[in-house]
């Protein structure tokens, strides 16, 4: 399945659970493709952007600590974090702020395949 359309199929569930009021975090590439399909498919166009990084550059863009000023119980937060190396440590980041049971997590985390590099002088088990 495509980002796209795991990013259209996160939001109609939302929708359809009556859930209209976002945020969106972090606001890499994969936010501005969710903010960007919220407002053309949508009509959603207010809504709260959070980057930590990106909020140094425009006042818009608020970071995690905003979280703390606001009513965080009226917002589902679309967890738009596509890679594997960061997901947890700006998962963890968003938990200091954010009940789990407001986040939508539109690319779960992948279980990361460890392979066993095989060469001369190699021992051990080998495993996948």
């Amino acid at each position: 399945m495509t980002p796209y359309r795991m990013i259209r199929n996160a939001i109609e569930e939302a929708l359809c659970r009556g859930e209209n009021k976002f945020m969106i975090y972090p606001y890499g590439e994969m936010g501005f493709l969710t903010k960007q399909i919220l407002h053309e498919c949508y009509g959603i166009a207010d809504c709260i952007v959070i980057d930590n990084k990106l909020s140094q550059f425009n006042p818009q863009i608020k970071n995690l600590e905003f979280c703390k000023y606001l009513n965080v119980a009226k917002y589902k937060v679309l967890f738009t974090c596509a890679n594997s190396e960061i997901y947890d440590e700006v998962y963890k980041a968003l938990m200091d702020f954010l009940p789990m049971e407001n986040v939508i997590e539109i690319f779960r985390r992948k279980e990361q395949v460890r392979y066993t590099n095989c060469g001369k002088y190699s021992y051990g088990p080998l495993c996948n």
